[in-house]
């Protein structure tokens, strides 16, 4: 049986929303084409985490509970995806596009011996070839870009696809991978945003006004 994998940003411990997008999509795709929905979650809360993920559709997430991925270092992470990757030959494993992928994404498909599709709007599976429309030009026209090579890693644009719950029966696995230690880059800071600012990307509903609204 084929296999979709879909990874969960899991920053601080919570789902990130455009996570979910991801994960809805790969769920409908697999059930259309006869594959295994699985995601995959690397956070010290995975297992807790785990549990909210059947509600869209996955059928088994595979755990990673190691403290070293709540870090904001990508050098651990991009290891272990490697190595299930490597271990799982999925047809495509697909990710929100967001900061934290944008900085593994390449160092990934390296590692792991896989096709890129970074920053899509949408993709799909046909006749075993990942076909995706990439904003180009400023987002001014789309390119449709096919990866007939797998497997394949996709990012995909937040608000590409709505959150769909389609509750399923999931088995979660446990799995460790040691990397090996280097003389990795260190984050000596982490700035957040201002108390009470809201982040557009995991609002379901974002309203704007022109100038005539005024007060």
């Amino acid at each position: 049986m084929s296999k979709y994998l879909a990874y969960i940003s899991t920053p601080g411990g919570s789902i990130k929303r455009s996570s979910l997008e991801v994960l809805s999509h790969v769920a409908q795709i697999a059930k259309r084409d006869g594959a295994e929905c699985v995601a995959v979650v690397a956070n010290s809360a995975g297992e807790t985490i785990a549990n909210d993920l059947a509600r869209y559709g996955a059928a088994h997430v595979l755990v990673a509970n190691d403290p070293i991925y709540d870090s904001i270092a990508s050098e651990p992470l991009t290891d272990l995806l490697a190595n299930i990757v490597q271990s799982d030959s999925p047809t495509f494993m697909a990710f929100a596009s967001t900061e934290g992928v944008k900085d593994f994404l390449g160092a990934l498909a390296i590692k792991s011996g896989a096709s890129a599709i970074p920053d899509v709007s949408s993709f799909d599976v046909d006749g075993g070839k990942i076909t995706a429309l990439r904003p180009v030009m400023a987002a001014k026209t789309l390119a449709r870009t096919v990866a007939a090579a797998g497997p394949v890693l996709v990012s995909v644009r937040s608000g590409s696809y709505d959150v769909v719950e389609s509750p399923a029966q999931s088995m979660v696995k446990t799995v460790s991978f040691s990397s090996t230690p280097t003389d990795r880059k260190t984050i000596r800071e982490v700035v957040t945003a201002t108390a009470g600012t809201v982040d557009l990307s995991e609002a379901s509903v974002v309203v704007s006004a022109g100038r005539g609204v005024r007060d």
